[in-house]
């Protein structure tokens, strides 16, 4: 279920001419990035169509090519390790679950229950977050989507 929903959210963050950014965690065995890029805990990857080459997004994992300081590497990434993908511009995404359920377990929780959607306050942080300070801010108030209901 998880490779569905980073090639859904993957797709409409691109779709909507926005850059999709994902938050890695280091410390999973399989990750696989450049040496000179493990500085901490967590890492950010650009993983837009212009950022990367040969993005695969599978069953196994997310495995890409893009170049740190001109050179080109292969990076390579279990699904456990991926924590969060979000838009850059609009900071919308949403985080990946770690342990996912089975799927007909899901399917059956959602038909028993409701979801309720509450609005934090705080700001969350990244370390090694996009720009100098890793820090993600609060998505901009929505406006009305481009979409229509036609009957």
């Amino acid at each position: 279920m998880v490779p569905f929903l980073l090639t859904a959210l993957h797709s409409w963050i691109e779709s909507n001419d926005e850059t999709p950014f994902i938050v890695v965690d280091l410390s999973v065995h399989g990750v696989d990035v450049p040496k000179h890029l493990k500085q901490g805990p967590t890492i950010v990857f650009n993983i837009s169509s212009t950022a990367t080459e040969h993005l695969y997004i599978g069953q196994d994992g997310v495995r890409f090519n893009a170049r740190f300081n001109g050179a080109s590497h292969r990076v390579s990434l279990p699904l456990r390790s991926i924590l969060t993908i979000f838009s850059k511009e609009s900071k919308e995404g949403m985080a990946i679950p770690q342990d996912p359920v089975e799927e007909s377990q899901a399917v059956e929780s959602m038909t028993k229950t409701e979801a309720v959607v509450t609005k934090s306050e705080e700001t969350p942080t990244f370390e090694g977050g996009p720009g100098k300070g890793g820090n993600v801010e609060p998505a901009p108030p929505k406006t009305r989507g481009h979409l229509r209901l036609v009957k």
